[in-house]
């Protein structure tokens, strides 16, 4: 396959096999449609990794001798519930760890796709950055088929994820021949890409952690109390912060986006913070709820 990814990118970019050598826009070109050619596969895989940790690793006998009475306590259906969320917490950890990296190299160090992570190393800047969109992206299909009580916006935002995620994959390795311009924007998207699955997968673990640690205090007590404001401003932050990194992103990128491409991001960046938005609004709740019940318990102390 290597050598249909390279003639593939020597004839769409118009180049010399005395040319391909020195060209760093070839080698991006190799490692991006490599990446995209993988992409539902590895997803796959890792649907199948997914469905692995709910049927065999994380059962009910693991959380009964992990978290004893916090989890013979819970209902039913929060005991599948705290089952997702454990999935949802090692899937993001596993995705931010593959991303972390690439974004930093590439956006703030002026790295390319093609570089490798380490040394010599075969595996590239971009084939961890594609490895890190496949574990979100079957983190949201496994979501979507086994979370029988998904919000409506929840549904909504894996969607949307979906669609920017798989849609970015089918449109890399679809480009004309013979307009190697428009690969520049084509990087420009896998960098906004790049932006919203660190962001995402940080407010994915904020959030997840927090609904996990909850279990672990006593109602009506100051630390939890405490867990939940944290938790609230921490979830703020970030909904904030990435609607403003992804919509400056997108700004410094205006005159050499496509209109398609405008609209695509600012309309699923909407989606994304609407969503995101709705889900902070809970622990608020559970805030001035528990804060409530701490006040009434010191009462009666």
């Amino acid at each position: 396959m290597g050598s249909l990814y390279s003639a593939g990118c020597q004839d769409f970019l118009g180049l010399s096999p005395q040319d391909v050598a020195s060209s760093p826009l070839y080698l991006d070109c190799v490692v991006l449609t490599r990446g995209s050619s993988y992409s539902a596969l590895t997803t796959s895989c890792l649907v199948a990794f997914a469905g692995l940790l709910y049927r065999c690793i994380l059962t009910p006998t693991f959380f009964r001798n992990r978290y004893k009475k916090s989890y013979s306590d819970l209902q039913p259906r929060q005991r599948r519930t705290f089952q997702m969320d454990h999935i949802d917490f090692i899937l993001k950890t596993i995705s931010l760890t593959f991303s972390v990296g690439p974004v930093y190299l590439v956006l703030m160090q002026g790295r390319r796709w093609s570089d490798p992570c380490f040394g010599t190393s075969k595996f590239k800047l971009g084939d961890s950055a594609f490895f890190a969109t496949a574990v979100l992206s079957a983190l949201f299909l496994f979501q979507l088929l086994c979370e029988e009580r998904l919000k409506f916006v929840d549904t909504l935002h894996h969607y949307g994820g979906l669609l920017i995620i798989q849609g970015y994959a089918a449109w890399n390795v679809s480009l004309p021949v013979g307009k190697p311009l428009l690969f520049a924007e084509v990087r420009m998207m896998a960098d906004i890409c790049l932006l919203w699955l660190v962001l995402s997968d940080a407010y994915g673990l904020i959030k997840t952690a927090s609904l996990i640690l909850r279990r672990c205090f006593q109602p009506a007590t100051t630390a939890l109390v405490r867990l939940y404001m944290f938790a609230f401003c921490a979830t703020m932050a970030m909904t904030i912060l990435e609607a403003v990194v992804v919509f400056y992103a997108a700004y410094l990128s205006w005159d050499k986006l496509s209109t398609l491409s405008k609209v695509t991001i600012y309309v699923l960046q909407g989606l994304f913070t609407w969503s995101k938005y709705n889900n902070n609004l809970p622990f608020y709740a559970m805030y001035k709820q528990s804060r409530t019940k701490s006040c009434i318990a010191r009462c009666y102390l």
